[in-house]
């Protein structure tokens, strides 16, 4: 199960307006959606980034509902320096209620990204299920977070 790719790192599997966010980072020196929620996709070339450190998360629609096994990530791209060295995992079936992710009874903290290029996955013992999924980050090494993602688990 923690194998299997839903696909988020492909456009064609999981289209960008699957993904949103509260805020995205902007920037002269960058084109206007090189921080958007879209580019949140594991090796890609631009990455997820707020405008702001609190109260961020970025939302992810898998399409269809899915057992969740385990999750990957990656700070900002080399050409920006941002990672996310701890996060939360929350999940929802009708995107109306979410549950966080916890592991014997208390809230789960994933240990995150140092640098840019390496992928961090993480295995969820708990097999949540969800069609939405949320990583909320809690910690960074520099002052913005950054994320590229993936999820994987399997149909129900």
């Amino acid at each position: 199960c923690d194998l299997v790719a839903v696909g988020v790192h492909d456009r064609n599997i999981i289209p960008d307006d699957s993904f949103s966010a509260p805020s995205y980072h902007t920037s002269s020196d960058y084109p206007s959606d090189f921080f958007a929620p879209k580019n949140a996709r594991l090796n890609g070339d631009r990455f997820w980034s707020p405008s702001s450190s609190s109260s961020q998360h970025l939302q992810i629609d898998l399409l269809s509902l899915y057992k969740i096994c385990a999750v990957a990530t990656q700070g900002g791209t080399t050409s920006f320096y941002a990672t996310t060295t701890k996060y939360k995992l929350s999940f929802s079936t009708t995107i109306t209620s979410w549950e966080i992710y916890k592991e014997s009874g208390a809230e789960k903290e994933f240990d995150g990204n140092y640098d840019q290029p390496t992928v961090v996955k993480n295995i969820l013992s708990g097999k949540p299920t969800g069609r939405y999924i949320r990583f909320i980050p809690i910690a960074t090494s520099r002052s913005w977070p950054g994320l590229r993602v993936e999820v994987f688990g399997i149909r129900p």
